[in-house]
């Protein structure tokens, strides 16, 4: 605690965790693939638990707490091509995010008061890393 102007004032530091899963994203899983509710259902449904199995092994001893600020990078394996638009992006994220619910990283998704993404492409050292992509989630809790 320090003081300033007769007033006291605290120096508070957000926790960030970071968690890193290894996965592609289904491109059936964006809103502008054209296939039949079932496999989309199936797909969605994949990539939830492999989300989940992933987080899994990186996921705080409890559950986070509180409001929490969710930046999701997901790192393209491809060389060349068009990225998805930002807003087809995380909607494709949707059943990831739904596996850390379900691993226990957070306790509710609607603790989520922020959720921004970004797109990159890995380089060759990423790429030998991460064949088929990855994603970079990194999760802050308000102090």
């Amino acid at each position: 605690m320090t003081e300033r102007m007769g007033a006291a004032v605290t120096d508070t530091v957000a926790m960030t965790h970071r968690l890193v899963l290894g996965m592609a994203l289904d491109p059936l899983l964006s809103p502008n693939a054209r296939a039949h509710w079932a496999k989309r259902h199936k797909h969605g449904a994949t990539a939830r638990e492999t989300a989940g199995w992933l987080a899994r092994e990186q996921r705080p001893v409890r559950p986070l707490s509180g409001p929490l600020a969710v930046s999701v990078t997901i790192c393209w394996a491809g060389k060349r091509g068009r990225l998805p638009d930002a807003d087809n992006a995380l909607a494709m994220c949707k059943p990831a995010l739904d596996g850390l619910t379900d691993a226990g990283v957070w306790g509710d998704d609607r603790q989520i008061e922020q959720l921004t993404v970004r797109q990159e492409r890995l380089d060759a050292v990423g790429r030998a890393q991460y064949p088929s992509g990855c994603l970079v989630i990194d999760v802050e809790v308000a102090p």
